[in-house]
Parts: structure tokens; C-alpha cells; sequence
């Protein structure tokens, strides 16, 4: 999963942060989107996960995680997704976005 984590900027410059979890193994990582909603069609980026992996090994846990959810975890929709593409690719075939079944 990645998500934004925070960023600014402003003028001609903008920098972005990011969360991802679980680390990537090491080798090519293909980062996959898309934003339908404001016409930004599937585009596609191959990242250095061994890079990735390397600097989340120099990480520093600060406290403990939380425990986990009673209830178990929440299983989110399955997202309306353009046709053609990598994403629908995933979908149609049942498979979580790492490729694993889900």
C-alpha cells in the first residue's frame, strides 16, 4: 500500500512524502496509477525496490505499534477501475495489486 504522508511547496516546486508498506523485495518495483477524476490516465514508473529496501533497513523504531484490531482488519471495496488498463487487468482477475490471489 502507498499513501501520501504529507509534502508542500509552492511557485514552481512541490515535494511529496510517502508510506509504503510492507517494503518491496529488492529488485524493479512498477509503481502503477491513475486519477479518472480529473482526467490523469494509467501511468506507470519502475523504482529501485532494493533502494527502497536498503533505507527502510536503516529505519528507527520510535514506539511501539498498535495492537491489532479486534475485530480483525477491514476489508476495503474493490475501486471502480478504467477498462484496459494494468488496474482492470488485477481486478478482473481476482488478484491483490502485489499479484497475490485475492
Amino acid at each position: 500500500m502507498l499513501s501520501m504522508a504529507g509534502g508542500g511547496g509552492g511557485g514552481r516546486s512541490f515535494d511529496q512524502s510517502f508510506w509504503l508498506t510492507p517494503l518491496p523485495p529488492a529488485g524493479p518495483l512498477l509503481v502503477v496509477c491513475a486519477w479518472t477524476a480529473v482526467g490523469i490516465g494509467e501511468t506507470r514508473t519502475t523504482l529501485d525496490g532494493t533502494a527502497i529496501a536498503e533505507a527502510g533497513a536503516r529505519a528507527v523504531t520510535l514506539w511501539a505499534p498498535s495492537p491489532p484490531d479486534p475485530e480483525g482488519p477491514v476489508e476495503p471495496p474493490v475501486p471502480k477501475v478504467p477498462e484496459g488498463g494494468w488496474f482492470a487487468a488485477v481486478v478482473r482477475a481476482g488478484r491483490g495489486t502485489d499479484g497475490s490471489p485475492g
